[in-house]
C-alpha cells in the first residue's frame, strides 16, 4: 500500500544513509513468540519468548500491512528480549485517536506520522519524540471497475469515489479530493462514500460499494478479478509526502533499541519491492 508522509530530522548522530532494502536481516539470534489475536480491528501484541516480566513496547503504525509480522519479528529478537522488553504491542488506528497528551506522556516507543500533524498536535513534540527513519516516494493513482480513468466531470459524473473520513490522510481524502478540485470536477455529496480506515476503503472497492478510489499501482495484487471484470487505473500519477517513524525521548536514550527497530523495519521489504520508487532514509546513527 502507498502511503502517507515527510522527511525532516535533527538527531545530530552522522550523516544521512540511504537505505534500499538488500534483504539481509544480520546475525540475529531468534526466540519463538507467543503472538496473540489482535485485541480489536487495529492493535496486536506478541509476547517475548521466557520474558516472563518486563516493559511493553509500544509502536503506532499507520497501515496494517506487514504490522503483525513486523512485531513478532521484533519479538523474535534477541536484543529485545535482552533490552529487558516483555511485549511488543502495535497497532494502527486512525490519527484522530492520537492527542497531545499522549505525546507528552510519551505513551508510544515509535510513532510513524509526518511532522506537521505531530506538531499541530503539541508545539513542543521536538522535546519529547525525534525522527530516526524516513520513508518518501509514494505515489498513487485513480482505480476504476472499468474503463480507464481521465479527469473530467463527464467521466466522473454519476460514480461513486470512496474516501475515509480521517480528513488527515494525505492518501486516502486529502490527495482525492485535490485532484478532482483541480480538474475542476464537481461532485455530489452523495458520490462520495466513507470509510474508517484504508484497509476498508480497499476492501469497499473490492466488494463493489464504490465504483473508484486512489490506490497505489500494485492495487491488483490484493485483488482477484474476474475475467470478465476490467479493472484499470489513470495514467496520471499523484505524488504523496513520506512518513517518519519517531522515537520517543526516553527511546533514545537505548541506542540498541532504535538500531534493532531500524533493522527489523526491513520485515517491510516485499512491500518495497514492489514499489521502487519508495526509498528509506535513516536520520540516526548506527
Amino acid at each position: 500500500m502507498n502511503f502517507i508522509y515527510t522527511p525532516w530530522g535533527n538527531r545530530a548522530v552522522g550523516t544521512l544513509l540511504i537505505i534500499i532494502f538488500s534483504g539481509a536481516l544480520g546475525a540475529l539470534s531468534w526466540h519463538s513468540t507467543t503472538p496473540s489475536l489482535p485485541q480489536n480491528l487495529y492493535t496486536y501484541t506478541c509476547n517475548v519468548h521466557n520474558a516472563a516480566a518486563g516493559s511493553t513496547l509500544k509502536i503506532r503504525n499507520v497501515m496494517s500491512n506487514f504490522s503483525i509480522q513486523f512485531a513478532d519479528q521484533l519479538c523474535q529478537s534477541d536484543k529485545i528480549h535482552k533490552s529487558g522488553i516483555a511485549k511488543v504491542e502495535i497497532s494502527w488506528p486512525s490519527s484522530e485517536q492520537l492527542t497531545a497528551q499522549l505525546l507528552i506522556n510519551q505513551e508510544y516507543n515509535f510513532v510513524f506520522s509526518r511532522h506537521h500533524y505531530l506538531k499541530g498536535l503539541s508545539d513542543e513534540v521536538d522535546s519529547f519524540y525525534q525522527p530516526i527513519l524516513s520513508v518518501s516516494g509514494f505515489r498513487i493513482v485513480w482505480w476504476h471497475k472499468g474503463k480507464e480513468p481521465v479527469m473530467t466531470q463527464e467521466f466522473f459524473a454519476n460514480k461513486t469515489i470512496g474516501v475515509t473520513n480521517n480528513t488527515n490522510s494525505h492518501f486516502s481524502y486529502l490527495t482525492p479530493l485535490r485532484s478532482l478540485a483541480n480538474a475542476n470536477i464537481t461532485l455530489q455529496p452523495s458520490q462520495l462514500k466513507y470509510f474508517p480506515t484504508p484497509g476498508s476503503l480497499q476492501q469497499g472497492f473490492i466488494n463493489g460499494d464504490v465504483d473508484l478510489i486512489m490506490w497505489d499501482k500494485q492495487l491488483l495484487t490484493n485483488l482477484s478479478p474476474t475475467p470478465d471484470i476490467k479493472i484499470n487505473h489513470s495514467k496520471k500519477v499523484w505524488r504523496i509526502k513520506g512518513l517518519d517513524w519517531y522515537a520517543s525521548q526516553k527511546s533514545l536514550d537505548n541506542k540498541e533499541l532504535i538500531c534493532e527497530f531500524i533493522e527489523m523495519f526491513s520485515v517491510y521489504e516485499p512491500l518495497f519491492a514492489t514499489k521502487n520508487n519508495l526509498k528509506l532514509q535513516s536520520t540516526y546513527e548506527c
